[in-house]
């Protein structure tokens, strides 16, 4: 049995749909990466948003995205980022197929979001009762697959100005996944880029932006003209993750 996630991240949308993110046209363009995925040819069992998503955290940004995103008609589940007001967040209305954070029923797999908001900071850390539950779940006596979703990179990703700003306590969050063996993923946003790594038996998986993107291995920031994108993600029953990123041009 597979089950088809499809992870979007940093969609930084506006209150004002006149407002750009660096020219972009960041509700347009996140309206172009959802039609995308309402062609696959087998339809995903959930939609997964970490992170960003409302460039100034205005509540009036969340409940127009809790709207199109129950447009799609797909299960779908938010988490913050830096850019985020979590308390915003969790004030809105996500509607019946939305949730803010928690636990995400994927088939045979289970995916646990975390908040790695840092208040006043661009880098991310979990606080103590999140690093408690992120051990609590990897630990959990079951072997049900599980994907982890947080918004800051957990590890470097080779590119000096965006790895200062990734999980601070990148060493903890390892610690508490120690020796879990029903961990079999990690996905974040926060990078505007693609990133596929190993840790063990652990695929480490960032994803592309909907809007604008960040050149790979740059020293300092680099706009990469690529375009949107989102990632797709096969989960197995087996514990293996196929995935791909797909590319959406406008």
């Amino acid at each position: 049995m597979t089950d088809i996630v499809i992870q979007i991240s940093d969609t930084h949308v506006f209150a004002d749909p006149a407002r750009r993110l660096g020219g972009c046209a960041t509700r347009e363009t996140l309206g172009a990466v959802l039609a995308a995925v309402s062609r696959e040819r087998v339809r995903p069992g959930a939609l997964l948003v970490t992170g960003d998503l409302a460039e100034l955290g205005e509540a009036e940004a969340y409940a127009w995205l809790a709207a199109r995103l129950g447009e799609t008609g797909l299960r779908f589940a938010v988490l913050p980022g830096n850019h985020d007001d979590p308390a915003a967040m969790r004030a809105t209305d996500w509607g019946a197929r939305g949730q803010c954070g928690g636990s995400l029923e994927l088939g045979a797999w289970c995916c646990e979001l975390f908040d790695s908001h840092l208040p006043g900071f661009d880098r991310g850390a979990l606080a103590p009762s999140e690093l408690e539950r992120l051990a609590a779940v990897a630990h959990a006596a079951t072997e049900r697959p599980l994907l982890v979703a947080i918004h800051h990179p957990p590890v470097p990703i080779a590119s000096p100005w965006m790895d200062a700003m990734g999980l601070a306590d990148a060493s903890g969050f390892w610690a508490a996944l120690d020796g879990a063996r029903r961990v079999r993923g990690v996905v974040f946003g926060h990078v505007h880029q693609s990133v596929a790594q190993r840790r063990g038996a652990v695929r480490v998986l960032g994803a592309p932006s909907t809007c604008v993107q960040f050149a790979p291995h740059a020293i300092r920031f680099q706009r990469d003209e690529r375009p949107p994108a989102y990632r797709r993600l096969e989960l197995r029953a087996d514990g293996r993750i196929v995935t791909r990123v797909v590319r959406v041009p406008v």
